[in-house]
């Protein structure tokens, strides 16, 4: 489930992106009512993309309708954070985002644990939380809090496992 609510946000980013034609594409008219719903945008240019387009934009079609208002509106929001975000914030979390992907499943499913248990904070855990990691120097950081180590140290920032309130 790491890829859960950016679907929307691959399709709506896929969206204003094309490709060469090619020969084997996905005729329009063999998708789904639902799947030709949610990319009307693209049906002028359906046939210019290439085969892997059609075939990812048809994918994330399909996981966009079958998302609640709540998770579409979520994505729409992503969207548009991402499309204010400078092209050197988006190549920076690219570039993070690889790194993640890259990592083996117990260390992702660890960091994401600890993203799950900050987000779980009250506001002014958080604030504080923040504050404290501010103040320290980047040497301070790696010590305390290795970036993508294989032992989160979350502990000594308040707390460990979801659960495990201080």
């Amino acid at each position: 489930m790491r890829a859960k609510g950016w679907g929307g946000v691959a399709l709506l980013c896929c969206l204003a992106l094309g490709g060469p034609a090619q020969a084997e594409g996905i005729p329009w008219h063999t998708l789904s009512p639902i799947e030709r719903q949610v990319l009307t945008p693209l049906q002028n240019r359906w046939e210019s993309l290439t085969v892997e387009r059609q075939r990812k934009l048809r994918s994330d079609a399909k996981r966009w309708s079958r998302m609640d208002p709540g998770e579409r509106e979520r994505a729409r929001e992503r969207l548009e954070r991402w499309k204010s975000m400078a092209p050197e914030e988006r190549a920076r979390l690219r570039r993070r985002y690889n790194h993640f992907q890259q990592l083996p499943p117990e260390q992702q499913d660890r960091l994401q644990g600890s993203f799950r248990w900050f987000q779980s904070l009250p506001p002014e855990r958080k604030r504080a939380l923040v504050e404290q990691w501010r103040r320290l120097t980047p040497e301070q950081r790696s010590k305390e809090m290795p970036s993508f180590a294989p032992r989160h140290r979350v502990e000594k920032w308040g707390g460990g496992r979801r659960g495990d309130r201080r």
